[in-house]
């Protein structure tokens, strides 16, 4: 092959890869333009019904698949309605502020954000003890660290925060909000399960040593209050002069002639 002949190939296999890549690219547009829209109607369906939540999903996936200013404002109308008014308030201040978006409909999203921001609750956690290596969960999800300490947007509702450290919860507490409430929740975080048992293993110790010491110290004031006792000097002077006896008696030398009165028996004399 020559090296035109090579040249005017590759610039066909190009055209022919651009030409079948718009083609397809435009066949995907039109796709997900029905999709949306199939799921756009099926959602005002489920919102005439009030099945908000049900609604809501078919609105999110609808504007996944095309961002549009009108299924941005159905998304957040039936999120403000099943009670999650943050996020409804973000849609609804974007469709405000978005050029692209019909003036009517700017207009009907700035009235509706005007009823809606007010029910947005108020919530700051904040986390004392032995914070490291911990995280924080809100209805079992991640709260990162900048909502801490902060009266941070929440939904009004029940809520439950906690504490994880590695796969267990080391603090955690409920709570209610309700529409446009301030609260704060403050959770004491425990030592590590290591540090506890080392706490434990302390005074248990201290426990063992203790009886001990004080039976020694019991000892001690008994011995003391023996040596101090009159009966206790007394018979020990007996013993010693009972032993000095004894031992007079031993080594002294017998005598040739018995003494009368010792060695035979008692008379009785009258006079």
């Amino acid at each position: 092959m020559t090296a035109p002949r090579f040249t005017a190939c590759v610039v066909l296999v190009v055209a022919l890869a651009w030409t079948s890549g718009t083609v397809y690219a435009q066949t995907t547009e039109a796709e997900r333009a029905a999709l949306a829209r199939a799921l756009f109607d099926e959602g005002l369906g489920l919102a005439d019904r009030d099945q908000l939540d049900e609604a809501a999903d078919r609105f999110r996936r609808a504007y996944d698949l095309r961002p549009a200013p009108a299924i941005a404002f159905n998304l957040a109308s039936a999120l403000a309605r099943s009670g999650h008014v943050v996020e409804a308030s973000e849609l609804l201040r974007r469709v405000g502020r978005d050029a692209a978006s019909p003036p009517d409909l700017r207009a009907t999203a700035r009235a509706l954000l005007e009823q809606t921001a007010p029910r947005v609750a108020r919530l700051e956690v904040r986390l004392t003890g032995h914070v490291e290596g911990a995280r924080v969960t809100l209805d079992g999800g991640e709260l990162s660290a900048a909502a801490l300490g902060i009266a941070a947007p929440t939904d009004p509702g029940h809520h439950v925060i906690a504490v994880h450290r590695g796969d267990e919860v080391a603090a955690s507490r409920e709570i209610e909000l309700a529409e446009g409430q301030s609260s704060a929740v403050e959770l004491t975080v425990p030592p590590p399960p290591s540090s506890e048992h080392e706490a434990r293993r302390a005074p248990a110790a201290a426990l063992r040593v203790a009886p001990r010491a004080r039976a020694s110290r019991d000892d001690d004031a008994e011995g003391s209050s023996v040596l101090e006792s009159w009966w206790f000097w007394t018979a020990a002077g007996l013993v010693v002069a009972g032993g000095a006896v004894a031992t007079w008696l031993i080594l002294s030398p017998e005598p040739d002639d018995p003494i009368p009165g010792t060695t035979q028996p008692a008379v009785l004399v009258w006079r």
